[in-house]
């Protein structure tokens, strides 16, 4: 009956009895593919926070609010902004959307903060 319609990749499960016989079509599981994950350019991310914390005019506890993080967390990205205009510039150049972590914004933090405390 319903069984020659099933398609060729459905599984057939077959249960017997002395009286009757029920046959069951599944459907194929179709896997789809895994999205590629990407990492975001910690210098593009904190310069889009800081366009919008002075485009919407708020406090970085509103903002952190807006993106689920902390205040403390929002002064960590901000403090990216504080690097020499050169190695901003150099960050921003490797683009944004990577397939994997060109540089981090822990490492970019540590050169921040060697930079402030040099005299």
């Amino acid at each position: 009956m319903g069984s020659e319609l099933a398609p060729r990749s459905a599984t057939r499960s077959k249960f017997s009895s002395a009286d009757f016989t029920i046959i069951i079509i599944l459907p194929a599981t179709v896997s789809e593919p895994k999205p590629r994950k990407t990492f975001r350019n910690p210098m593009v991310l904190a310069l889009e926070l800081a366009e919008e914390l002075k485009r919407d005019g708020i406090s970085r506890a509103e903002l952190a609010r807006r993106h689920g993080m902390s205040r403390a967390r929002v002064t960590q990205w901000l403090s990216l902004l504080d690097l020499p205009k050169l190695e901003i510039e150099r960050v921003l150049a490797l683009g944004d959307y990577w397939e994997r972590r060109l540089v981090t914004e822990r490492e970019l933090r540590k050169q921040s903060s060697q930079i402030l405390r040099s005299p």
